[in-house]
């Protein structure tokens, strides 16, 4: 049906907690059925509805609140323990449909055909999805791949291979995928510490699992070094073989994707602040934590927790 049914539950919540990561995202929610206002289930509540989480301020001029994540209900939950009922939904974000979809027959793009972004568009699609980007790289649309999905693979494995072509990131917000390359250059969105309270923090270096990249495309070969991290440990090698790269610009570039992003996963630990309901996957953003010796420090996110609870 085009009139989608919709059912406010904001008063009813007692619990939520979302996580949102890196091709995945989760949500939990409670709601108080005492009075057994859900039982039955209203036509909005059931498998498959989609759930949007609005988290906000309380403002001078009144409530205010961001469109939020989006989830699909997977699981629907009837609890009663200690005398009180309340009814629990559990569900995924933008990734699950992708990851439940199958493709049903084999299909082929030859080199030259269709672009990598095409590519991805088309396979968001099947799924329901939007697609767009926020800053993609050339490489989005100027690589051309032979590619091809087997009968039976998911659409989230074929996005996986697919991005491995690429330097480039995608996050959900909310039925739109959208594709981003994370430059070291990026400037920061969001500033924690100052402002915005920082509650606590825990702040890591990680050895990153490369230091050293080879590419291997259809008769070139590119080489890139991480010079200080192989000063440090030796080399650590990655290595790639992609016969749709035919120029040694186009594996410079690969084997430079490669080394980003073994650098962006190689900063690690969390802070704990009060919510932010702009904040999105991959964001740059400055910390400054006194007690860790940290001014404007810049990080990337790669993880998201929203905790929420009335306490009753």
């Amino acid at each position: 049906t085009l009139a989608v049914p919709s059912l406010d539950v904001t008063a009813d919540v007692l619990e939520a907690a979302t996580q949102d990561r890196p091709f995945q995202g989760s949500l939990r929610l409670v709601l108080r059925n005492d009075d057994g206002r859900y039982s039955p289930l209203p036509t909005a509540v059931k498998l498959a509805a989609e759930v949007r989480v609005s988290p906000g301020y309380l403002a001078s001029d009144g409530p205010r609140a961001s469109d939020g994540p989006a989830y699909w209900v997977g699981v629907i939950e009837k609890d009663s323990a200690r005398g009180e009922r309340t009814l629990v939904l559990n569900g995924r974000d933008a990734w699950s449909l992708l990851e439940g979809w199958r493709a049903r027959r084999q299909y082929t793009w030859t080199a030259g055909e269709k672009n990598v972004f095409g590519i991805l568009q088309l396979l968001f699609a099947r799924a329901g999805l939007e697609f767009s980007s926020v800053g993609s790289s050339a490489a989005a649309t100027s690589l051309y791949p032979a590619f091809t999905v087997n009968p039976g693979e998911s659409g989230l494995t074929a996005v996986r291979r697919l991005l491995a072509m690429l330097p480039d990131v995608i996050f959900a917000r909310g039925e739109f995928g959208y594709l981003m390359e994370p430059l070291a250059s990026q400037a920061s969105a969001y500033a924690y510490g100052a402002d915005h309270a920082l509650f606590s923090g825990r702040y890591a270096d990680v050895l990153p699992g490369a230091n050293r990249a080879q590419v291997f495309g259809k008769g070139v070969f590119g080489e890139r070094f991480d010079w200080p991290g192989v000063e440090s440990v030796y080399d650590l090698l990655r290595q790639a073989h992609d016969v749709n790269l035919t120029t040694a610009a186009q594996t410079n570039d690969r084997a430079d994707a490669l080394l980003r992003r073994e650098a962006i996963s190689a900063g690690g630990g969390e802070i704990t602040v009060p919510v932010n309901c702009g904040q999105e996957l991959y964001d740059v953003v400055e910390v400054t934590d006194a007690r860790a010796g940290l001014s404007a420090a810049k990080r990337r996110v790669l993880g998201i927790a929203l905790r929420y609870s009335t306490g009753e």
